[in-house]
């Protein structure tokens, strides 16, 4: 049985471990966490315990970093090295940072509350494989993860940890034309977002490319080419690729 810390218990914090203890893979009682806003009624929530910064790497075999890019400096002053393993879910901010000590380099998302979290990881060369693999254990009870090199980093960050405030956006977009056309707006979200959520199921679970399922849904001269059409002919992908752009350029100036 391994007991899991956390530094900081903000909305990604707050995410996983809700997401750990519904999994099984933990027990509330198995969590310890610390966070400067004293989070006292989500400690009574869940039945985890709260604890300083450093009481929590004391009583914690795995400790997860999860504040602010900008707080690393604070939070590193606090606590003193204890030969554990860190994983740090900072955005932007390299391992090289973390001088001396045992860190992994996590990014990972909110569609852990679903069990569907796509997570990129980053062992260092001094992380022994028995640690690698108590965490890729742990994340993968929460969804799939995956194993980047660290300066891949920025690029997963605007895709997928970035990636569902663009997809909730785009959602909403296509939500409001349907209201346009006299659907309630909760019945146009819950139509747009189970599309969605079919669409991506299927390709998933049939193995199907973008390309191919256009092809099975669209019909020469009909609905679909005529809304296809529309979107080959507009800047559609250019401005995907700035936005995805901009989150990766982002992503590079938080860990300087």
């Amino acid at each position: 049985m391994i007991n899991i810390g956390f530094i900081g218990c903000g909305n990604m914090a707050q995410a996983l471990i809700h997401s750990f203890i519904s999994s099984k893979a933990v027990k509330p009682g198995q969590i310890v966490a610390s966070d400067k806003n004293n989070r006292q009624d989500f400690a009574k929530e869940t039945g985890i315990a709260t604890a300083t910064n450093q009481e929590v790497v004391d009583k914690s075999d795995i400790i997860f970093i999860c504040v602010k890019p900008q707080n690393i400096d604070e939070i590193l002053g606090e606590i003193k090295d204890s030969g554990k393993v860190f994983v740090s879910i900072a955005a932007g901010v390299p391992t090289s940072k973390f001088k001396g000590m045992k860190i992994v380099r996590l990014m990972p998302t909110m569609a852990c509350q679903v069990n569907e979290m796509v997570s990129a990881v980053y062992f260092p060369d001094n992380i022994p494989d028995d640690e690698k693999k108590q965490i890729r254990k742990l994340l993968d009870s929460v969804g799939k993860s995956f194993e980047f090199k660290e300066e891949q980093f920025d690029a997963f960050t605007a895709l997928a940890g970035s990636g569902p405030g663009f997809f909730a956006y785009f959602i909403d977009a296509y939500a409001k034309v349907a209201e346009k056309y006299g659907f309630d707006s909760q019945v146009a979200f819950e139509l747009i977002n189970n599309t969605c959520l079919g669409t991506a199921k299927l390709m998933k679970e049939k193995s199907m490319d973008a390309d191919e399922l256009i092809k099975k849904v669209m019909s020469p001269g009909g609905t679909t080419e005529a809304g296809i059409n529309v979107l080959k002919s507009s800047e559609i992908k250019k401005i995907i690729e700035e936005t995805i752009k901009a989150a990766v350029k982002r992503g590079g100036e938080l860990g300087k």
